[in-house]
């Protein structure tokens, strides 16, 4: 199961109109940081995205020349 809680984080700071710098304010690390953990989250979550949309694309390949096999 992928962790959704940094996506909706982000979400909710846009949300309630919240800066990053205003979130690392309140949590009480430096403003780089957070952005940076932000980021990170964000590239994580496409990297795991196009994983999964390729492993799918492969099963159906499979599946598709499995179908035409018989």
């Amino acid at each position: 199961m992928t962790n959704r809680l940094p996506e909706k984080l982000s979400a909710l700071r846009k949300h309630f109109g919240y800066s990053q710098g205003d979130i690392a304010e309140k949590l009480q690390v430096p403003v780089t940081e957070y952005m940076n953990w932000e980021k990170r989250c964000e590239e994580i979550l496409r990297e795991r995205k196009a994983y999964v949309e390729e492993k799918v694309s492969q099963r159906q390949t499979e599946i598709r020349e499995a179908v035409q096999q018989t």
